[in-house]
């Protein structure tokens, strides 16, 4: 091997490989500090490049085939996503690993969950007497285990030493995926109207709990849950009809990672998120719903909060605006960016992720039957978020104001905005606060 190029990148001398660039083994890390990728959590140089064991290396491989970003020149064609990249992923977990795989089961047949165009073609990668060859227009997936296995890069680790260490590797574009692909069980889709089903995705903006009600959902024919959680509400059917032994909830981790817009391969967001997951919500609509209505509560309120931190920001840059005849600030480059700047919302959602897990695992135990023998959900538990959000929201204005000092115009402008941020907050819950006797809690 010849040495160290300026890219950190060195030159293969066997002329049988078909990409001449040899990599460091970061290049297989998409957490590592490689390239353009930010150091998110890897603070290694170039030149002190990271050293894999034989164990670690196999485990990187694993990963970067599944979670490969299409972006960048490669042979024989550009970079192509490998199968985990867009969306978002959720899985099922339990209390052993044989109870994690037994929940993520799903029919398994030659239409489901992706069509097997020959019988007896769809087989692991390590299984098939001849592998698929790269081509450029896409391979088509010949069933699940092919796409479970699905070998979207070419990998050569190289291994120097005793013990044998993992310095360097080459990394070469393989298999790409069919346009459309297949549709993942353990993904959520919505509808888009140019392009049908899409991958939801993550966003850097919103913790994903926010959206939790769209995974349980089953008849918004706009958002397609996944597939593993049918099983799952089949298990809660026979449980219910007491046909089985299971626990009525589990819970559930959600994993995926977001790009920089305009520049494909550099990540910006990596997210785990686990939540609680009572399985009534898979089989009870109105509780799914009633599950949304607690969430919309909350956006509500976030909203009343942001709107009084826009007014706070606007009076702070202009006492006199709500005069007539007044000089107005520009709601764009002024009081935009100073109301952005207090991070009032971050401080606000902040607050409610656990209170949220708390309402998810409650909710379901606080049924209610009418005279016509209908269910209702959360009289009890909803009227506790309310109070959380009020909670939360009064807190988040509170950081605001107290981070201003003390002139007579910052007082001012928070004793004018204060008195609506309190009567808003107030008109958005009062339902919510209402005991069975029709009193004020």
């Amino acid at each position: 091997r010849e040495a160290l190029g300026k890219k950190g990148a060195m030159k293969a001398s066997h002329p049988e490989d078909e990409e001449e660039t040899l990599h460091p083994v970061a290049a297989l890390i998409q957490e590592a500090a490689a390239g353009n990728n930010d150091t998110l959590f890897d603070h290694s140089f170039s030149n002190n490049p990271l050293v894999a064991s034989p164990a670690q290396a196999a485990r990187y491989l694993v990963a970067r085939q599944a979670f490969s970003i299409g972006f960048g020149k490669s042979h024989p064609f550009y970079f192509s996503d490998s199968t985990m990249i867009r969306g978002y992923t959720v899985l099922a977990t339990g209390a052993s690993l044989f109870e994690t795989l037994m929940l993520n089961l799903v029919i398994y047949n030659k239409q489901t969950p992706v069509v097997v165009p020959k019988e007896g073609d769809d087989l692991p990668a390590w299984e098939r007497a001849q592998l698929e060859q790269p081509d450029k227009n896409g391979t088509r997936v010949r069933g699940y285990l092919d796409y479970l296995t699905w070998q979207s890069r070419r990998i050569h680790l190289i291994a120097e030493g005793d013990p044998p260490m993992v310095r360097h590797c080459q990394l070469l574009q393989n298999l790409k995926l069919p346009d459309p692909p297949p549709l993942d069980p353990f993904k959520c889709y919505v509808t888009n109207k140019e392009e049908g089903l899409k991958p939801r995705g993550i966003d850097p903006a919103k913790a994903l709990w926010r959206d939790s009600h769209t995974l349980f959902q089953q008849v918004d024919a706009s958002i397609k849950r996944p597939d593993a959680f049918n099983l799952l509400a089949r298990i809660e059917n026979a449980r219910r009809d007491g046909e089985i032994h299971a626990r009525p909830g589990y819970f559930f981790n959600i994993y995926g990672l977001s790009t920089e817009a305009g520049k494909a391969a550099k990540v910006t967001l990596w997210s785990c998120e686990r939540l609680p997951l009572p399985l009534a919500y898979l089989e009870d609509q109105i509780l799914t719903e009633k599950l949304h209505e607690a969430l919309l509560l909350a956006e509500s309120v976030c909203k009343k909060l942001m709107t009084s931190i826009r007014a706070l920001a606007k009076r702070l840059l202009s006492p006199e605006s709500d005069k007539p005849n007044s000089r107005q600030p520009d709601e764009t480059k002024d009081v935009g960016p100073l109301a952005r700047s207090f991070n009032a919302e971050e401080f606000f959602w902040s607050q409610l992720e656990a209170p949220f897990k708390q309402l998810l695992v409650a909710l379901p135990n606080d049924p209610r039957t009418d005279e016509h023998d209908d269910v209702y959900y959360g009289e009890n538990e909803l009227p506790r978020w309310a109070r959380m959000l009020h909670d939360a929201a009064q807190s988040a204005f509170n950081v605001v104001t107290r981070s201003l000092d003390t002139s007579s115009r910052s007082l001012k402008a928070v004793a004018a905005v204060e008195r609506q941020f309190r009567a808003g907050l107030s008109a958005a819950l009062s339902d919510y606060f209402q005991t069975s006797t029709g009193g004020e809690q």
